[in-house]
């Protein structure tokens, strides 16, 4: 899944079963691009997915330990207003730079110290 694609997750887009593989239902993205380029002012625009048709989707299967987390982020945190998924402290949209510095966490975390210092896994 594109960063884009997360922005624009809603909990209407994921199909959770109780058991089983479970899907994300991918409809639109958020792609973070500057308030200066946009036409009202956002810093990200609504789209539709990345090289498809309009107002196509793009089932993704997740398993189901993938589901457990997304029901407990659910019950934790809830959805956005809007019904995103993921958004940041205050609502908005979470920034491509906190994603970068998780990412980078994550790295840390997963890579030998020879490996973190190479372009391996540098971008998502």
């Amino acid at each position: 899944m594109r960063p884009s694609e997360a922005a624009a997750l809603t909990e209407r887009d994921c199909k959770l079963p109780k058991s089983g593989w479970g899907a994300l239902i991918l409809a639109g993205s958020r792609p973070e691009v500057g308030a200066g380029w946009t036409d009202d002012g956002e810093s990200y625009e609504v789209r539709g997915l990345k090289r498809r048709a309009r107002k196509t989707t793009r089932p993704v299967p997740i398993p189901p330990v993938l589901m457990q987390l997304l029901r407990r982020h659910l019950d934790e945190y809830g959805t956005a207003p809007d019904g995103r998924l993921f958004r940041a402290v205050r609502g908005g949209r979470v920034r491509s730079t906190e994603c970068t510095e998780v990412w980078q966490d994550a790295r840390r975390e997963a890579l030998p110290h020879t490996d973190f210092n190479s372009l391996l896994a540098e971008v998502p």
